[in-house]
């Protein structure tokens, strides 16, 4: 062979690999390509009625040609009938009709090509002494076949295809084909092959009501149609399991020509990682999406837009991964990645240089334009995702889509709406109440302990950082066959997500803030998975949860009071650990159905947990989308805590870091927290903690007091009208304040300036535009410096008087920052105080 001519093979096998689909025989190791539906005839997997007409009007020629067309479509390796150790069988039936339908064979007469072949020929060797042929008795002794003979087998998901082969076209009332073929054609496809002599258009045309949409064939010219029926049969045999859906040649098509490629939307978020080690979960070498064309990539985009979990501006993981200077495409476990390749589709001004800016999503730039393009991100954030998966020959699974399952490739799309926690606002949680205080979420405040920060004139918020969260959490999952493997898997990547953004798992000596985290499953019975001190790293989480909750159980009963009552117990044991008993503890709830009357009743143990301190998030995992599962969990969860996979906002992941940040942000004992709403201890928390004193003081010994109560303590500041009465209705439920109410308050005159207390070295704020002054106050004196809440009358609201700092004596409210992920308490106790 010659150098030009050993190119020129070159050259050609290179084409091949990147032109052509992939098959059996392919050595292109990582084509670049996406595949078509399997082509192995041999492998077909159906079960097909072939319904011939045997009337005079077929002929005994034409009949003896049908006869050896259907015995051409069945390849001598195809395996017939039921066989235990090879579920990629197919099953054939034969119908004869014509005034009347004759079974010739049912589904379980054939077990080899052979047999088939012999009967078709026999059952096909003359027409009936018959004119009439009414197609209507074919189908429906089809039809009968189908629904008699998929009892006690274990092929319920497999495709049924009926094969006409008609000399004519008859019926009119009860004797019409056409209302039988439309009931037919919703669990049943049709092929037709209009087998006439004389009319073969106008014959055509009428098997075309009749035929599933693009299966409607003739022999007309003597057209070989053994070709395009095997095609319709790969065709048939080429599908995705319930929920999902397949690439088309047209979206708006459902008949059009089928990839072998499934995609399926989730509501569940995850991270990067965790949607990785889901994807790989939920089919057998699975994988994030490629994007190779762009083709696919619209074709996803016209997916997420029509799902209406999906919320504009939308965004999405796909595969790509930045790994050693190079965009690679994610593969299977032992494959290597595909490295990105001549198309991309970055949006302006990405990819960005950045060293954890490392994962790619894909993210709609505005809503102006139903567009998506790529962007590179942190994988720590929660997005919908996509995955796709290679099975290997001889591994079929109970939904596998095709004939050449080595290479059958499943998108999986597991939507989650992106949204980072640094900019969600807690009115997101909390929605009621956000005309009320918006003035206050627009801005976030960090009341450090280790670093004065600049005055800001506004009360903080609780800790917002995820990487310092300190809890104890036990996860309580429903592995009953109601959950759906598909759904127990959204749930492990749900999980791990929540605690993907930085947090600290296990116990380290030399940081306190970290969280521990438990699992349980329950169905029947509930199992302990894992107690709090199994996972000591998030890679500990990922392994654990993933296994755990790789497949349901086989149980159909699903009862939330033993997975309750586990938790209770794990809790109750971790309760030894060193220096944690003042860690807040909460039990996160996914479940797909409530069930449970008399000792069965999950209520009871879930208000002794409530009772004692323990905080319950429920996600209810809610299949019907009817809402009911939500209401009835509802009675579990801590009120506010109640979230589904169906929620509008599109962020359980959100939802449930935001409840655990909200969880993990309270007072020291004997400290009332600033809430939205005083009568609602669950209501919104804001990072504030106030102690009215019942005892007397001038307005410096006040000061000092707070000082002395707690680490950063200070009088309290009322920036506005919702502080200040916020405290006022504290202190109306405080014993040792009596009426007419008189309590200092931080405000102080320094300098010529009102000023609000602060701890020692910290900025003070200047007093700004809300005021609360009694009349004819404050009086201008150089002595009387301190404020205090004075009520002029029973009748009348307390506000400010300025008074002696050094005379006059009143009770006083300290106010001073929660605990939570910026505050770490190392005791509850305020005889602990100082140690804070």
């Amino acid at each position: 062979m010659t150098f030009n001519s050993s190119l020129l093979f070159l050259l050609f096998s290179v084409l091949l690999c990147y032109a052509v689909p992939i098959s059996r025989s392919s050595n292109c190791a990582d084509s670049y390509i996406d595949r078509l539906c399997g082509e192995d005839q041999s492998n077909l997997w159906l079960d097909i009625v072939v319904v011939v007409d045997n009337s005079q009007g077929m002929t005994k020629s034409g009949l003896t040609a049908v006869a050896a067309e259907i015995s051409s479509l069945f390849v001598s390796t195809q395996q017939l009938g039921i066989q235990p150790n090879n579920p990629r069988t197919s099953r054939i039936g034969i119908v004869t009709y014509n005034q009347e339908a004759t079974v010739v064979a049912g589904l379980n007469n054939f077990t080899t090509v052979d047999d088939l072949t012999e009967t078709v020929y026999a059952a096909l060797n003359n027409v009936a002494p018959v004119k009439d042929s009414y197609l209507h008795t074919g189908l429906e002794k089809a039809n009968d076949i189908f629904e008699q003979e998929s009892f006690n087998t274990d092929r319920a998901h497999y495709k049924k295809l009926v094969i006409v082969y008609a000399s004519e076209y008859r019926g009119t009332g009860q004797q019409d084909p056409l209302p039988l073929a439309i009931r037919m054609q919703q669990t049943i496809s049709i092929a037709t092959v209009a087998y006439s002599q004389d009319d073969n258009v106008g014959l055509l045309a009428q098997l075309s009501e009749i035929a599933t949409p693009g299966f409607n064939f003739t022999n007309e010219n003597a057209q070989d149609t053994v070709p395009q029926l095997r095609a319709t049969m790969l065709q048939v045999n080429c599908y995705c399991p319930n929920g999902w859906f397949q690439m088309r040649q047209s979206y708006t098509n459902e008949y059009s020509f089928k990839y072998g490629i499934c995609i399926l939307p989730v509501t569940l978020q995850a991270t990067w990682l965790a949607s990785k080690l889901s994807c790989r979960n939920h089919w057998n070498r699975a994988y994030l999406l490629n994007e190779y064309t762009k083709t696919k990539h619209d074709y996803v985009l016209q997916i997420v837009s029509n799902v209406t979990a999906f919320k504009q501006p939308y965004t999405y993981f796909n595969g790509l991964s930045y790994v050693n200077g190079n965009w690679q495409w994610e593969q299977p476990v032992g494959e290597s990645p595909i490295q990105l390749q001549s198309w991309t589709y970055w949006n302006p001004g990405y990819p960005t240089s950045s060293s954890t800016a490392t994962v790619g999503v894909n993210v709609q730039p505005s809503t102006a334009s139903i567009s998506t393009g790529w962007q590179n991100t942190n994988r720590d954030l929660t997005n919908m995702y996509i995955c796709v998966t290679k099975n290997h020959l001889n591994e079929l699974r109970v939904h596998s889509s095709d004939t050449l399952s080595e290479y059958s490739t499943l998108l999986l799309i597991l939507m989650t709406v992106s949204i980072p926690l640094s900019v969600i606002n807690p009115s997101v949680w909390f929605t009621l109440y956000m005309t009320t205080f918006i003035h206050m979420l627009h801005f976030k405040g960090c009341l450090s302990q280790n670093s004065p920060p600049s005055a800001k004139y506004y009360d903080r918020n609780c800790g917002e950082d995820l990487g310092n969260l300190w809890l104890e959490i036990v996860a309580v999952v429903d592995n009953s066959k109601g959950m759906t493997n598909s759904g127990i898997i959204n749930i492990a990547a749900n999980i791990a997500s929540v605690v993907s953004n930085g947090t600290r798992i296990g116990i380290d000596s030399s940081e306190p803030r970290t969280t521990r985290l438990g699992l349980v499953t329950y169905n029947a019975v509930a199992t302990q998975v894992a107690n709090l001190d199994t996972y000591h790293s998030i890679d500990d989480v990922f392994d654990g949860v993933f296994t755990a909750l790789g497949s349901v159980s086989s149980s159909d009963e699903s009862y939330l009071v033993h997975g309750l009552a586990e938790a209770e117990n794990i809790l109750e044991e971790g309760k030894q650990a060193v220096n944690r008993s003042h860690f807040q503890r909460v039990v996160i709830v996914y479940a797909s159905t409530y069930k449970g009357t008399g000792a069965l009743d999950p209520i009871p143990v879930a208000d002794r947990l409530k009772t004692s301190g323990v905080t319950v998030i429920t996600v209810a995992y809610d299949q019907d989308g009817d809402g009911a599962l939500l209401h009835d969990l509802a009675k579990i969860a801590t009120s506010h805590f109640n979230y589904t996979n169906t929620d509008d906002s599109g962020n359980v992941v959100g939802e449930i870091q935001g409840a655990l940040l909200q969880v993990n942000c309270f007072c020291p004992n004997g400290w009332t927290q600033f809430r939205v709403s005083y009568n609602d201890i669950n209501s919104y928390r804001y990072g504030v903690c106030i102690q009215p004193q019942g005892l007397m003081a001038n307005w410096r010994a006040a000061q000092a007091s707070c000082r002395a109560h707690w680490k950063n303590a200070f009088l309290v500041n009322e920036y506005d009208q919702n502080k200040h009465d916020y405290v006022l209705t504290v202190v109306k439920n405080t014993t040792g304040f009596n009426s007419p109410l008189s309590y200092h308050v931080g405000l102080n005159l320094i300098k010529g300036v009102w000023t609000w207390d602060q701890p020692v070295g910290w900025a003070q704020p200047s007093l700004q535009n809300w005021i609360a002054w009694n009349p004819s106050f404050p009086v201008a004196s150089s002595t009387l410096t301190g404020v205090l809440n004075q009520q002029p009358s029973l009748e009348i609201k307390v506000g400010w008087q300025n008074v002696s700092p050094y005379t006059t004596a009143a009770n006083y409210v300290c106010e001073t920052a929660s605990c939570d992920t910026d505050n770490y308490c190392s005791s509850v106790s305020t005889d602990n105080a100082l140690r804070h």
